[in-house]
């Protein structure tokens, strides 16, 4: 294992962890059953949690630097690969000031207003439900900074339409092909 690749095991599904590019060495921070937290030069840079983490749960020195990070995965259970219902963002997510890449999966969405991260650039959706659909799809203009909203396939090109309507600066794009553009250099994330 280098500094800048990590594979981490939690149970019955792994994460990895790419740093490749950033200056920096990687090491995890924190890590328990619903939260792994990774650090870059001993900083928070990414958390990977399930619906059920509590920041409670966190060291109080480590707790006081997390508002802020690079990227973030919230998943409803971190551990499981099918999950049988998905759960509804947690309040905790509230408490964030600044996130650069979020991906949700298997999560229900009730509201964009509770992703209230006005540095959003990288929202990534998978396998995820919303309450209402059309509230959903009317809310994407919140995200002010946000350039890319990356899908697996679950919008209709009608609601794409849509969204490309309300805020025109925002690339909507299936997961694949953000992958290919990020493989072939045309997407550059830091």
């Amino acid at each position: 294992m280098t500094d800048n690749n990590r594979h981490m095991s939690n149970g019955n599904s792994s994460i990895d962890i790419n740093v490749i590019g950033l200056d920096g060495k990687s090491t995890v921070l924190f890590s328990n059953n619903d939260a792994i937290i990774i650090g870059l030069n001993n900083k928070p840079f990414a958390l990977f949690a399930s619906s059920d983490f509590k920041l409670s749960e966190l060291p109080l020195d480590l707790s006081n630097q997390i508002s802020s990070l690079s990227r973030m995965l919230l998943k409803s259970e971190l551990n499981k690969k099918n999950v049988k219902e998905p759960k509804t963002l947690p309040d905790w997510l509230l408490k964030f000031t600044s996130v650069d890449y979020l991906t949700l999966n298997d999560i229900k969405i009730l509201s964009l207003q509770t992703l209230n991260l006005p540095k959003l650039r990288y929202l990534v959706l998978n396998d995820v439900s919303f309450e209402d659909r059309a509230v959903i799809i009317s809310e994407f203009h919140i995200f002010k900074s946000l350039e890319y909203l990356v899908h697996n396939d679950i919008f209709t090109s009608s609601e794409i339409a849509l969204i490309k309507k309300s805020s025109p600066n925002i690339k909507v794009m299936s997961e694949y092909d953000f992958n290919k553009e990020i493989g072939d250099g045309e997407v550059a994330i830091n």
